[in-house]
């Protein structure tokens, strides 16, 4: 990738400086926008009650937003154009389609008016533009692209030539970096299931491997070391709940504060006793953290120390997993 030689000010501020020889243009002077043209029927009730060869897409997360197949299509385009969700969890969001099929709601396509200008190319332009744009979004409003927004943006236009091998150039790139992604995925669950492995074993049958063995009578505990005992988890610990703490009411401090979902913050006050296991009660009910200091438990956890254990708390957090109490 090799720099241009002179660039210039796009005056875009998502854009920056762009090669100078690069126009910019606003894409509804590029594209034709349109929704579906029977958006309102195409339910997946009805989808499934007229199965058939031509996709149905739609701003769902699911499936990459195909909603299934139906015998009727809307649209037939030899060439590719450019698929836009517009509201929802996946608004702003884009990719090429091409061939006969239709649009369910909250979608829309962008079609170049003339053969000029790339459909790959520009798809990659609008999502780098949308994901600029969300981030102005607040996280308590549902995200949308209204026609009348997009005729305010602006988007780079190099010539056609170049528009096609930048857009190359990226199918190949994305492509080798989401194929490693792949494995790279692949290898974290494998170790994640190489850990959980390794933490029910030694939780189950201990260190020693030539340990002679009884039944423990409970079906996920299988047999464990001769001399060891099998109890009630309430014969070992009590859970106890943790206390209302407003974000009003925190002072600043170095006691981290402790929700169902792990650290939310800190405060001057303690309620738990160094070390402790916050356990998630509502909403990521099951979750375990570890606290290695003092820590405050909320009222949407429960904790367990040496007040409410005898046994060691690090060994009791490996129990605890192996419990599997989010399920």
């Amino acid at each position: 990738m090799k720099a241009y030689p002179m660039y210039k000010d796009s005056g875009i501020e998502w854009l920056g400086k762009v090669p100078e020889h690069w126009k910019t243009e606003k894409p509804t002077r590029m594209f034709a926008l349109i929704k579906g043209i029977k958006a309102a029927i195409l339910t997946k009730e009805y989808i499934s009650e007229n199965p058939g060869d031509y996709p149905v897409y739609s701003g769902q997360t699911e499936n990459n937003g195909l909603m299934g197949s139906i015998d009727w299509f809307d649209f037939d385009f030899d060439s590719p154009i450019i698929f836009i969700t517009t509201v929802g969890a996946k608004a702003m969001t884009t990719r090429v389609v091409s061939g006969k099929f239709s649009l369910s709601q909250n979608c829309a396509l962008a079609i170049p008016k003339n053969i000029t200008e790339d459909a790959k190319f520009y798809e990659y332009a609008f999502q780098r533009l949308f994901d600029y744009e969300k981030g102005s979004i607040s996280l308590i409003m549902q995200p949308s692209l209204r026609f009348e927004d997009f005729g305010h943006f602006y988007v780079p236009q190099p010539n056609y030539e170049e528009q096609q091998a930048i857009a190359s150039f990226l199918d190949r790139e994305t492509a080798r970096l989401d194929a490693l992604i792949q494995k790279k995925e692949r290898m974290i669950e494998l170790l994640k299931e190489k850990r959980i492995a390794l933490i029910t074993q030694a939780v189950t049958k201990g260190l020693n491997p030539n340990a002679k063995l009884k039944d423990s009578g409970i079906e996920w505990l299988g047999e464990v070391p001769e001399h060891w005992e099998v109890k009630r988890l309430k014969r070992v610990c009590t859970l106890a709940y943790g206390d209302s703490l407003s974000d009003d009411n925190r002072n600043d401090g170095r006691i981290h504060v402790y929700g169902s979902n792990g650290n939310v913050g800190c405060h001057d006050v303690s309620n738990t006793y160094a070390p402790s296991i916050i356990v998630g009660r509502k909403g990521s009910y099951g979750k375990l953290n570890f606290a290695f200091d003092k820590a405050f438990a909320i009222d949407t956890t429960y904790y367990i120390d040496s007040r409410t254990t005898a046994s060691n708390i690090r060994w009791l957090f490996y129990v605890l997993m192996c419990l599997k109490l989010d399920e």
